[in-house]
């Protein structure tokens, strides 16, 4: 996973205030196919579904799915906050997945979704794969934040390592010093390295089991990556200049291929990225 730099994928876009996290199925190695094509394209596609207008997290992942058409699978978390209303309209599937830190409290966070131990919910390129999950299976959810409130997005390589009220606490520590989104991400990235990591189950697809800080108002989001799994840290704050992190292009490794010219896909924006920090060398 390192060498070809892990096969996790995340979009940021500052304007929309919409982000994500998706999480290739490493099962596919397997099969000769590699996991992180799927995820990274997901990616680009969801990105490409809110710029084109959609603003409800489950019809992002309806989008991306319909229009990823090459083997693999992933799953996927989507964020889009509304601040108008002062909410973040959260969409899940799988074992990928965000909390709202309230302080030192994770005041929400999102179940994982699993068909039994080490298979979750995961969507793929159907014709191929038909035992794909469906995008109408994500669970959605409107979350009342205010300010200073902490979104964390990440993939289950940071759920199943760390505790949410650790995460919790370590975002509040890190706001309490004035430390930015990137090093607020980076402190609890650093976490799961404290922990004991899991490497003895590598997941699959369903056919083979049976046979987963700082943001201003706009929604600007950082992220990391930690022994190969994607995290992703905000706090819903004043939108005061002073507390801006770093533009998103620090947290990237390199630019990753934009979709494909079609016709109905516009341009993404410079500050559009799917490749996770932990991809740099």
């Amino acid at each position: 996973k390192a060498e070809k730099g892990g096969e996790d994928a995340c979009f940021v876009l500052r304007d929309q205030g919409a982000f994500g996290v998706m999480d290739g199925v490493g099962g596919w190695a397997d099969e000769g196919v590699d996991p992180a094509a799927y995820s990274a394209t997901f990616a680009e596609r969801s990105a490409a579904a809110v710029l084109m207008g959609a603003s409800d997290p489950r019809e992002v992942i309806r989008a991306a799915h319909e229009r990823v058409k090459i083997v693999g699978s992933t799953t996927a978390c989507v964020a889009i906050l509304d601040g108008e209303n002062a909410i973040v309209n959260v969409g899940n599937l799988g074992d990928a997945g965000a909390m709202i830190a309230r302080g030192k409290e994770d005041h929400f966070r999102t179940p994982s979704q699993q068909h039994e131990f080490n298979c979750p919910f995961q969507l793929g390129w159907r014709e191929f794969y038909p035992e794909s999950d469906r995008a109408s299976d994500a669970e959605v959810f409107a979350v009342d934040v205010r300010p200073g409130d902490a979104l964390i997005m990440g993939s289950d390589g940071l759920w199943d390592n760390v505790p949410p009220r650790e995460v919790a606490e370590v975002c509040a520590a890190c706001v309490g010093r004035g430390e930015t989104a990137q090093e607020t991400a980076e402190a609890i990235a650093a976490n799961t390295g404290s922990m004991k990591i899991c490497t003895c189950r590598k997941r699959q697809p369903a056919s083979q089991q049976l046979d987963a800080v700082q943001a201003d108002h706009k929604g600007i989001a950082h992220n990391v990556h930690q022994r190969h799994d994607a995290l992703k840290a905000g706090v819903v704050g004043d939108g005061r200049l002073d507390q801006r992190p770093a533009p998103a292009e620090r947290c990237a490794a390199s630019d990753l291929q934009r979709p494909r010219a079609e016709s109905e896909t516009p341009t993404l924006p410079g500050d559009y990225h799917t490749a996770c920090a932990c991809n740099a060398p």
